[in-house]
């Protein structure tokens, strides 16, 4: 027995042995296979902490050059002064663009894999969302495979209308406001019409003559011979249509048998062409109907006062001959005429006519107007400036007035007929070109080009983009039309985003 026992036990050593390594073994793989993934974490760890660390200094480098904003040539690692201008130093923007491109260069080659990593995640994001899709009822749907599709809003929460066709850049976009917010905005509405547009051009004038002793000369317009004169000399009063003079003429008497023949043999015709001659030798009206009816064609030509005044010269007497232009009366009147020049511009050259009325005013005479009348236009001078003098003549009975003095001046031009016109302030007027708020007949807003032509007084001409009728907006609309834009950048980035929904959806379809 005893010898049984020596020879077993070697053999239970040698078994307790064997288990030992072996347990010993399987121990030391998974202390390996633990700092392995020790390692690999600690350093990725290391990997992203040096990338910050790159990446801060990077950042203080870009920190510590500066400039000079006037020489670009002066640089420096700190803050100071240029030693040209003396101009404090600024930051170096470019280098320090340059430095974010590098750094971010940077970071995407060591951050690739988890690129890789966000791009599998957005394409699941993608194939988890719809498409958005613009419906036919015009508004801009967001998809959600769970859910019902709702309209998008902006961040005033108004709702927004996509475009009706797939070119969302053609035209602004509608924005539909409620009650309340117009009246909030103080919205208020027009009609575009159609009628006259009124041209009143203003100009700076100066007064040029002054006469104190205002005289109107009253003279013969044909050679003749004097038939009749009122009996009134220097220093007596005269009244307006007062009959002065009249004279007899044989080239007047051969007009008027021939326009008399003409008319009476039923060559009306020639009559009525006759007829303007004859008026500008003298006769009036009712003479020119004696003749028609019949009258012995041997009728003077009968001259009156212009307005009211007194007789400062005359010359000649019954039976005396007088030639053409020859003057016979000499009239004054109880007040002064004061001429001013004036500079029209050369987009106002077809507006001004001989006869219209204007208005002037002085600056050392607030509240006082004067009354006159375009007395001439002269020719366009002045290459360089561009512009054509007018003269205007003034009466009034104020004797302050000097020469020499300049004035504000008002024409009232002549007017345009018949033309669709709005009012100026309706129209946006912007480096692109003129827009005004258009309201539609479904009661929303929406911003529409127009091209605008003459302007006056407070109206502009519509060439095209608006029809007589029309509703457009006048109060408010700027707030309108900058909602618009915000609504046509939505519609361009939803645009955007389904041609990317669209492409990501393409390249799945490849892929599987």
């Amino acid at each position: 027995m005893k010898k049984i026992t020596i020879l077993l036990f070697p053999a239970i050593i040698i078994v307790i042995f064997y288990i030992y390594n072996a347990f010993a073994n399987e121990n030391a793989h998974d202390v390996v296979a633990e700092s392995t993934s020790l390692n690999q974490i600690n350093n990725g760890h290391e990997t992203s902490v040096g990338d910050h660390q790159t990446t801060d200094a990077l950042k203080q480098v870009v920190k510590k050059s500066y400039v000079c904003p006037m020489h670009s040539h002066i640089l420096s690692d700190k803050e100071g002064n240029c030693p040209i201008c003396g101009m404090d130093l600024v930051v170096n923007q470019s280098m320090a663009e340059e430095q974010d491109e590098t750094i971010a260069t940077e970071s995407q080659n060591h951050n690739h894999n988890d690129d890789a990593g966000m791009e599998i995640i957005h394409s699941m994001e993608h194939s988890a969302m719809g498409a958005v899709n613009l419906t036919k009822s015009d508004e801009i749907m967001v998809m959600d495979k769970n859910s019902q599709p709702k309209p998008m809003r902006d961040m005033h929460n108004h709702q927004v209308h996509g475009p009706e066709s797939t070119n969302v850049a053609n035209d602004y976009p509608k924005v539909k406001l409620s009650q309340a917010v117009q009246n909030n905005l103080s919205v208020k509405t027009t009609h575009v019409v159609r009628g006259n547009l009124k041209h009143k051009i203003e100009t700076i004038g100066k007064i040029t003559r002054v006469d104190p002793m205002a005289r109107t000369r009253i003279t013969s317009p044909i050679s003749g011979t004097i038939f009749e004169m009122v009996d009134k000399y220097g220093g007596e009063r005269v009244s307006q249509d007062e009959f002065l003079f009249s004279v007899v003429s044989e080239e007047l008497f051969s007009l008027e048998k021939a326009m008399q023949d003409s008319f009476l043999a039923g060559d009306k015709t020639t009559a009525s062409g006759l007829i303007p001659k004859l008026v500008e030798m003298g006769l009036d009206a009712s003479q020119i109907a004696m003749l028609q009816n019949g009258e012995t064609p041997q009728l003077p030509a009968r001259f009156y006062a212009h307005e009211d005044g007194y007789v400062f010269t005359r010359r000649g007497q019954p039976g005396d001959p007088v030639t053409s232009s020859f003057t016979v009366f000499n009239l004054g009147g109880d007040y002064q005429v004061i001429e001013v020049t004036v500079e029209i511009f050369e987009r106002q050259w077809d507006l001004v006519k001989e006869g219209q009325k204007a208005t002037m005013q002085l600056r050392n005479l607030p509240g006082r107007l004067f009354k006159g009348t375009v007395d001439r236009v002269d020719e366009p001078v002045g290459y360089t400036t561009r512009a054509l003098e007018s003269r205007l003549k003034f009466k009034t009975d104020y004797e302050g007035l000097t020469q020499s003095t300049f004035a504000r001046v008002f024409i009232d031009a002549r007017e345009k007929q018949d033309v669709l016109i709005v009012p100026r302030d309706a129209v946006i007027r912007t480096a692109e070109g003129d827009r005004v708020i258009k309201m539609t007949n479904d009661n929303q807003f929406q911003p529409v080009e127009v091209m605008t032509g003459e302007e006056g007084e407070g109206y502009l001409e519509i060439i095209s983009g608006l029809e007589e009728g029309d509703r457009i907006v006048m109060s408010g609309q700027f707030l309108i039309d900058s909602e618009s834009n915000l609504l046509a950048g939505l519609r361009r980035l939803s645009s955007s985003n389904l041609d990317e929904t669209n492409t990501v959806q393409t390249s799945h379809t490849h892929m599987h």
